[in-house]
């Protein structure tokens, strides 16, 4: 039996690597989970916070501004990745301007991650028809967590079941297979990426990793919270020096075109600036790479 230390333990450990999954997405346009992560949401902070929230989407247009509401206590909740005073505004004018505020006038939000550390936003336009406050109403995953340090083992043991059972530890022969395919992949990377290094050249050869992002997120349940961090570092990194070399050669072959002449090298201040960056960027890649040791220790291990 788990002590209360242990199993909040592992809370925060789930919570943390959903969140770097959650972080890695949005960074790159990719995150478009929020409908799943709704209904998580929805049974964390009922838990926690003893609310009857349901989701509404199958009355989205009725309720825009909130994606959950607990019609007793009037709290309407918004759920988003999106942590900026501007966005929290946003569903604020919603709620406003479609009078959802007669129904749900409390205001929460819920952000996928962490809060900011202060938020700017004037109250003053919606007439006092909207409760809501940004030192108290918006909640992250730090929320949840200190509510879940309040509870007895029992119900602590409850939201650890819950969470296990949303982001259980995917097939090991899944993560065995993605962790190969990423060891390969960076095994294979390395020469050339060594060579941009010394050479800052514009390398034609150099290939992207097919769908790192869900690797990644597969191979996540295996390793610590610094591990995701480092994984995800190197293979987005990794694309930012592919993305610097085909910006190099597609600016030189255009500018060779127009000279009416065969494929030679061009240098100028611009390709001569993008040299240094693939140096630079392949020089930060090739100090994360400890993280290829540490995916090999881990199919070691499985």
């Amino acid at each position: 039996m788990l002590i209360k230390s242990e199993i909040i333990k592992e809370i925060v450990d789930i919570l943390s690597r959903e969140k770097i999954n959650i972080q890695s997405q949005s960074k790159i346009g990719l995150f478009d989970d929020n409908k799943y992560w709704e209904n998580i949401v929805r049974h964390l902070i009922n838990s926690v916070y003893g609310l009857e929230l349901k989701n509404l989407n199958d009355e989205k247009e009725k309720y825009l501004g909130i994606d959950l509401g607990d019609k007793e206590e009037q709290i309407g909740v918004q759920v988003s990745e999106t942590k900026t005073s501007a966005k929290i505004i946003r569903s604020l004018d919603k709620v406003y301007d479609n009078e959802v505020y007669k129904e749900y006038p409390k205001f929460r939000m819920f952000i996928l991650g962490d809060k900011q550390k202060s938020y700017s936003i004037d109250m003053g336009k919606y007439e006092g028809k909207i409760e809501f406050s940004a030192e108290t109403d918006i909640y992250d995953f730090n929320s949840i967590i200190a509510q879940v340090n309040k509870m007895d083992r029992e119900e602590m043991q409850g939201i650890l079941d819950y969470l296990k059972m949303e982001f259980g530890e995917k097939n090991n022969d899944e993560v065995r297979k993605n962790i190969i395919s990423l060891l390969s992949y960076l095994e294979q990377s390395w020469k050339w990426i060594e060579l941009a290094r010394d050479s800052g050249a514009f390398l034609t050869d150099a290939y992207r990793c097919e769908q790192y992002i869900h690797r990644c997120e597969i191979v996540s349940s295996k390793l610590s919270q610094e591990e995701n961090s480092k994984l995800y570092a190197i293979m987005t990194e990794i694309n930012q020096l592919i993305d610097y070399m085909e910006d190099g050669s597609k600016y030189l072959k255009a500018r060779t075109s127009k000279r009416r002449s065969s494929f030679v090298a061009y240098s100028d201040s611009y390709t001569a600036s993008l040299s240094r960056s693939i140096r630079a960027k392949a020089q930060s890649i090739l100090e994360k790479r400890d993280i290829y040791n540490v995916l090999k220790d881990k199919i070691k291990e499985m």
